[in-house]
């Protein structure tokens, strides 16, 4: 419930609106709403109580004025479960009344269109998306059949294909699936989603993600990029990931604005805050990012991307025995995977340990004629070792079998010593990079 308001009041262009990580923090809190408004930078807060009996759904819910610890209104709703998603969209009129925002006949015309849906097809959804918050890949497995049961159930559930198509984009993207398997199904899913409705900016942003990492459509994933934020203005996800988008554009300095959009609508979430630290990284602004990677894993040393993104900054300011250090801590704490096991070597390799590089480069490449490894993996070893014409090889490789990662090329420092070769600057040219 508290998902599907917030996704509601987001698409109001005229309110800043805190994503659901930050506020979960003060569930049950006994600190007081002045107290609460000074550390989300807010005026508004809202409460509430959910009481569901079988097909019936009680929700009461109350504006309270956070500076002033004053109570504004309040009112109770009784639906079926089925139409739960209209009664939060009614729920978001009532507040913008309230608090006498401007509402654009577009925006009105989103919070009018009521949606039904089949209960257990939401209850699938929402299992779904729960799975998809721990990032392994027996989690992604099990999430993705929640989402394709959750279509099953319902053929005509707008929102289950949207949460299809994500789900498909995280698992090419964090490499649990190959990426020409992942990406056309998150297509196909976006598409049915957005056949059905038009104004969901999920099924927008998951056809923006398959546009920029996989039919490196540039022009095209910014133009869903745009959508998306035009639907849902207050969503820090697609201010976070339209930041990346642009880092990898070359457009740093619209990049770190947008990440740091993201971390205002969303200030006490880890993972927003560690993306602004990776587009500081590759902007490339070493010193804000080295403190914020410091800052984050001082807090949550076991933090995965915060440490394995701080290993890659230390490889490009030459700090290789360092950078090593890092990746072997991933591995005490992770198990060792073939992104940390490759990171090593290039660590190792730029450091010139060459037969350490050399050893585990040929695990790699042993392992991937069995079952898939990322050709962009083994290709930044051969860098490492100054191989160039062997790392180009594997880039064309990369490049053939869509390897998401090549969207990185423009703004990776690693690649740099062969940014002069002829086979690299086609390699940039037929992708589509922006000049």
């Amino acid at each position: 419930m508290t998902d599907e308001l917030i996704t509601e009041l987001s698409k109001l262009s005229a309110l800043k609106v805190i994503s659901r990580t930050s506020v979960m923090q003060y569930k049950g809190t006994k600190k007081a709403l002045p107290q609460i408004s000074r550390e989300l930078g807010v005026d508004g807060i809202i409460e509430g109580s959910v009481a569901r009996e079988g097909e019936q759904v009680r929700i009461t819910v109350q504006l309270l004025d956070g500076p002033n610890d004053r109570h504004l209104w309040a009112d109770t709703y009784q639906r079926e479960l089925r139409g739960i998603l209209a009664l939060q969209s009614e729920l978001a009129r009532a507040i913008a009344s309230q608090i006498n925002i401007h509402v654009s006949p577009e925006e009105q015309g989103r919070l009018t269109t009521a949606q039904f849906f089949n209960p257990a097809a939401h209850d699938a959804y929402l299992k779904a998306q729960s799975y998809f918050n721990h990032p392994t890949e027996e989690a992604y497995r099990k999430g993705l059949q929640a989402f394709e049961q959750s279509v099953r159930i319902d053929s005509n559930y707008a929102l289950g294909y949207a949460g299809l198509s994500q789900g498909y984009v995280s698992s090419g993207n964090d490499s649990f699936m190959p990426a020409s398997d992942a990406y056309p199904k998150a297509k196909a899913a976006a598409l049915k989603a957005l056949q059905l409705d038009e104004n969901l900016s999920d099924a927008h942003l998951a056809l923006a993600e398959v546009r920029h990492y996989y039919d490196w459509d540039f022009t095209g994933a910014e133009t869903e990029y745009k959508r998306a934020l035009e639907l849902s203005p207050s969503d820090a996800k697609l201010h976070a990931s339209y930041g990346f988008f642009l880092c990898r554009m070359g457009r740093s300095q619209q990049a770190v604005s947008e990440a740091r959009r993201a971390l205002e609508l969303d200030p006490a979430s880890l993972v927003v805050s560690a993306n602004l630290g990776t587009v500081l990284h590759y902007s490339p602004r070493y010193d804000e990012a080295m403190v914020r990677y410091k800052q984050i894993l001082e807090s949550f040393p076991e933090r995965y991307g915060s440490r394995y993104q701080l290993a890659r900054l230390y490889v490009a300011e030459g700090k290789y025995e360092d950078a090593a250090r890092q990746v072997k801590q991933l591995e005490n704490t992770y198990g060792s995977t073939d992104m940390l096991k490759s990171f090593v070597a290039v660590a190792y390799a730029f450091e010139g340990k060459k037969s350490e590089a050399m050893a585990i480069l040929d695990e790699l490449k042993n392992k991937q004629k069995r079952e898939f490894v990322r050709p962009y993996l083994i290709a930044e070893i051969y860098i490492g070792l100054g191989e160039k014409q062997q790392a180009l090889d594997w880039l064309e490789k990369a490049y053939e079998e869509r390897d998401d990662w090549v969207v990185w090329f423009k703004c990776d420092p690693i690649p740099d010593g062969l940014r002069s070769e002829p086979r690299f600057q086609e390699l940039m040219r037929r992708i589509g990079f922006p000049s």
